[in-house]
């Protein structure tokens, strides 16, 4: 508790992560680092653990995420309200069809949540894009009247 363990601790997380990426390394397996002889608790090296793949997994989709919401809330501000419906049905659809695929077929784990997520950015920036280019918010904008 004294010296910073957890950020310590992520780092040690990070620093394998990074080697095994320089390595070529598919995929790596750890155990609960420092939770044996250095009586760092389960729980807590548990959550970091976890909280370093979730990191580095979604920190690749960011750009898919932010086209999200540039185009939610510009489609939205032109008085696109199909777009809504549209994007909340991708975002269901994606979220559950998607971790069922990963866990049922391919047999994941809890990082099926994580893959999903970043799928479900993925598809959900692409169906704003489109929708975006596709130019219906044109005839859906709402315009004030001349008077």
């Amino acid at each position: 508790g004294k010296h910073d363990e957890e950020a310590l601790l992520r780092k040690a997380y990070d620093a394998a992560l990074n080697l095994a990426e320089e390595l070529g390394g598919a995929s790596v397996a750890f155990p609960l680092m420092a939770s044996g002889n250095y009586g760092f608790p389960h729980d807590l090296a548990l959550s970091i653990a976890i909280g370093a793949f979730a990191l580095r997994v979604t920190s690749l989709f960011y750009i898919p995420l932010g086209a999200i919401y540039m185009t939610r809330g510009f489609l939205n501000g032109a008085g696109d309200t199909v777009y809504a419906l549209i994007n909340g049905l991708s975002e269901v659809i994606c979220r559950v069809g998607c971790s069922m695929l990963l866990v049922y077929c391919f047999g994941f784990d809890y990082r099926a949540i994580w893959y999903t997520t970043c799928v479900t950015w993925l598809v959900t920036g692409c169906v704003g894009y489109i929708r975006f280019f596709g130019g219906k918010w044109k005839t859906k904008t709402i315009r004030a009247s001349a008077a």
